[in-house]
């Protein structure tokens, strides 16, 4: 995400962020506008799931505060991490009414 933001905002060809790699055949633009809107929109599903998640829990609201408590919660071994966060977000697209979706 980070690396397509990048290439947008310093003026280089955007559609290059979102080109799936060692694909030779030009893609069109629509497919490769498609491409952008499924990452973009998956993105988008996992910052709302995250922040909603740290604003919900007293806890992770704690540990997410001061630069000390992040290192420290991620310190923590990773079945400890997915005991405090809870179940994860599926972001891995589906078909709906004929098209990939991702969740809301």
């Amino acid at each position: 995400m980070y690396e397509v933001r990048g290439k947008i905002e310093h003026v280089n060809d955007m559609l290059d962020a979102v080109r799936t790699p060692g694909i030779a055949v030009e893609e069109s633009r629509l497919a490769l506008a498609e491409r952008a809107n499924v990452m973009m929109r998956r993105v988008d599903a996992l910052t709302r799931f995250t922040a909603i998640r740290l604003l919900d829990n007293d806890e992770l609201f704690d540990a997410f505060r001061r630069e000390d408590s992040i290192d420290a919660f991620w310190a923590l071994l990773d079945r400890k991490r997915i005991t405090k966060f809870g179940k994860p977000l599926d972001i891995r697209p589906r078909l709906v009414i004929g098209r990939a979706d991702i969740p809301n």
